[in-house]
């Protein structure tokens, strides 16, 4: 992937030309990013990613333009339960205002 960001990018007097400032800041995140036309999101590897404090990585299409990337995060089973309890509330609430459940 840097082989191809060093041929696109460059310089023209002194200023970046066809830069894209969201591989920059993917590429300073230091996390495995795997770019391909197909990915089976389990064999991603993975490593610490401060940003989300857990482990992830970052999977690219090839051919997605500027608008398909897909975080990998690695959840611990504590912050997957309160996710889970969260989402069942919200919904509980929802339908409790619609009349749904009484």
């Amino acid at each position: 992937m840097e082989a191809v960001a060093e041929e696109v990018r460059s310089q023209v007097d002194d200023r970046p030309f066809l830069s894209d400032p969201y591989l920059d800041w993917a590429e300073a995140q230091n996390i495995p990013i795997v770019e391909d036309f197909g990915i089976h999101l389990p064999d991603l590897p993975v490593s610490p990613w401060e940003h989300f404090e857990c482990n992830g990585g970052l999977a690219h299409l090839k051919g997605r333009g500027d608008w398909l990337s897909v975080f990998v995060l690695e959840l611990p089973p504590a912050v997957i339960r309160g996710l889970a309890t969260i989402c069942l509330r919200k919904c509980t609430t929802s339908y409790r205002a619609q009349g749904a459940l009484r």
